[in-house]
């Protein structure tokens, strides 16, 4: 579309209201497909960037597989997006969203699962010891993790199509329980440390960083991690985000990821190069149904 058209349309749009004759109904497809890539491939970006600290920090073998294939089908949406290639870009889009939702319940149960068992064995250490704000973090605690399990059960309870919504309350999830290990960790720094702790509120990632190395010296690998996660970074582990965001190696799209995802090629069907020179010219001679006849005398 030249800029003197888009120069009018935007004229008479503002003079008179959106014109419906002005496009025809491929222009119109066109555009709306355009609108919902480009903003489906803001979204997933979105969901899969904030649950990689979690894959990384926390995640087995299979997660970190189905989060490398989610990021793969999302980086190939992106060239289609740029190529123009709108039908197999939202294919693509779809893909991705399908297999982030399955990362996402997979991280979650797991999550929900070591935050509970890690909640329970504070509340036993705690147990009459007198500090102001034992019961408040024990209580912040557990009322995350409630949170985290109905949204859980809400996105797995919503229509198979509806993945969009099946992700933003999944990411609620996850945040939540991202809050519950704040209150795990100052939990176990006023209960299940080597030295004693003061009360301390703050928030400042450094601070509380030193105070988990002071006074969780006997587990700190495990609340460290505990604290890089709940602010979403990776703590000692290989970042899988930036790995496959400047590596994506697509063509590992071409091999099934078994149980989860089938094989993508982007073009399927390879044409054949055209033949030149004599081989043309023989193919062509070759091709008609008729022979030639013969010359004969008279």
């Amino acid at each position: 579309m030249s800029i003197t058209r888009i120069i009018i349309i935007i004229f008479l749009i503002l003079e008179v209201g959106t014109p419906r004759f002005i496009f025809s109904s491929d222009e119109s497809n066109k555009a709306t497909q355009l609108i919902r890539v480009s903003q489906g491939l803001k979204e997933n970006y979105h969901y899969l960037k904030s649950i990689g600290s979690s894959v990384s920090n926390y995640g087995d073998e299979i997660d970190e597989k189905l989060y490398t294939r989610s990021l793969q089908h999302h980086i190939e949406t992106e060239i289609l997006h740029l190529q123009m290639d709108l039908g197999k870009a939202y294919e693509e889009l779809r893909r991705t969203q399908e297999l982030t939702i399955q990362l996402y319940y997979r991280i979650i149960e797991a999550n929900i699962k070591r935050a509970e068992q890690d909640l329970i064995h504070l509340t036993k250490v705690s147990s009459g010891k007198r500090k102001t704000h034992s019961y408040h973090y024990l209580q912040m605690g557990f009322r995350e993790i409630a949170i985290a399990k109905a949204k859980l059960t809400t996105a797995k309870n919503t229509h198979p199509q509806l993945f969009l919504m099946k992700l933003q309350d999944s990411s609620y999830a996850l945040r939540s329980l991202k809050q519950a290990q704040k209150y795990i960790i100052r939990l176990a720094i006023l209960h299940d440390g080597v030295y004693e702790s003061e009360e301390d509120d703050t928030k400042e990632f450094s601070k509380l960083k030193m105070e988990i190395t002071r006074v969780l010296s006997n587990d700190l690998d495990k609340y460290m991690r505990y604290h890089y996660d709940a602010n979403f970074t990776v703590y000692d582990r290989k970042d899988i985000f930036e790995d496959v965001w400047n590596n994506p190696n697509l063509h590992e799209l071409a091999n099934p990821l078994e149980g989860y995802d089938k094989s993508y090629i982007r073009n399927p069907e390879i044409p054949k190069s055209p033949k030149q020179g004599r081989e043309a010219i023989s193919s062509n001679n070759n091709s008609g149904n008729e022979e030639i006849p013969e010359k004969t005398g008279n």
